[in-house]
């Protein structure tokens, strides 16, 4: 039997985009999200996505939240645009605004409700979520070295955590948002595409040892033991500019410092891993295994340029162009629809 798991990139407003293919998919079919998936895995805007579907939360109420309220989350107090101060000694923005939002739609519920709700964790449904941790405090663990920290709802390690911290854990972009909790900042700066990690969790079938004994499943096992030609992937992006490149006649002899690098490292590292993981994935997954959807925004078939020709960052605001993106999604659902009907086996 055929294992499915979803997986959402990080890409804050363009958070969009995989918003609006699982909208047309509930559409199409009259079946909310989570009734396809065995797994959802989301990374920063993707996570918040995966957590608000747990919740109950249709995939067309996401799309309405970001539509609507990317200008209160993306927003700068007056003192900051006017002293500049935003770009040298804080964060862009600060979480008041976004966890108010989170709140309204996740209120106090914790992973653990997640796992308990007969709809989701009667259906042996999971979400899982990518964050970063800038001080591990693990102490059985010799290494202390920053890491990846994966939550789940069913470790039986993170059933207390609520899921509006969980959102704002996974989604403090470094320069856009404050560390959250003095030590998470957002998961997309190693794991922004999160279909390995939800690939390795259902591989897995090592048991727990010593301090980690409790930690994860009830059974005792750190995966799910799944056979890796039953394992299926949707991975869903936010889009690209196609413009995540160095041309040649820009790099000159390569002979580069500091100055020449910074202007590329935050996108190349999150493009980097995105690729990587899709590298991965595809090596490890058996042939036709993994659905891989990235709208590009130069795509020929869109009625609008608006998107085309530069960088759309994650903190846009545009009316305009979340509306391009919203019609990006439509058009690139319908091109990829009778794939993904296959894949849900509709």
């Amino acid at each position: 039997m055929a294992f499915k798991i979803l997986s959402i990139d990080g890409g804050g407003t363009r958070g969009l985009i995989p918003a609006k293919i699982l909208d047309c998919i509930e559409q199409d079919y009259g079946e909310f999200t989570p009734s396809w998936f065995d797994v959802m895995a989301g990374t920063s805007t993707g996570g918040i996505i995966c957590l608000g579907l747990g919740c109950g939360i249709s995939a067309g109420r996401m799309v309405q939240l970001y539509h609507q309220e990317a200008k209160k989350i993306f927003k700068e107090s007056i003192f900051d645009r006017l002293s500049g101060l935003d770009e040298h000694m804080q964060a862009d923005y600060q979480h008041k605004n976004l966890k108010k939002i989170l709140k309204s739609i996740l209120g106090e519920h914790t992973l653990g409700d997640l796992h308990a709700q007969d709809w989701l964790g009667g259906m042996k449904k999971e979400v899982m979520v990518c964050s970063f941790d800038l001080n591990p405090e693990d102490e059985a663990d010799r290494n202390k070295n920053y890491r990846p920290y994966i939550f789940h709802s069913a470790f039986q390690r993170d059933q207390q955590v609520k899921l509006v911290d969980l959102a704002l854990k996974t989604s403090a972009a470094p320069t856009l948002f404050p560390i959250y909790q003095r030590k998470f900042i957002d998961g997309g700066v190693a794991m922004n595409n999160p279909a390995m990690a939800a690939i390795a969790y259902a591989m897995n079938d090592s048991k727990e040892v010593g301090a980690e004994k409790g930690q994860y499943l009830e059974s005792g096992f750190k995966g799910l033991q799944i056979k890796r030609d039953d394992i299926h992937v949707l991975s869903l992006g936010t889009g690209t500019s196609n413009l995540n490149r160095i041309e040649a006649s820009k790099i000159g002899r390569g002979n580069w410092g500091n100055l020449q690098w910074i202007r590329y490292l935050p996108q190349l590292i999150t493009e980097a891993n995105v690729q990587s993981t899709i590298y991965y994935a595809r090596h490890v997954l058996p042939d036709n295994h993994l659905i891989r959807i990235d709208p590009a925004f130069d795509d020929m078939d869109i009625s609008t340029s608006r998107l085309a020709g530069h960088p759309v960052p994650m903190d846009t605001t545009d009316p305009e162009l979340l509306d391009d993106m919203i019609e990006l999604a439509e058009r690139m659902y319908h091109r990829h629809r009778e794939k993904i009907r296959r894949f849900l086996e509709l």
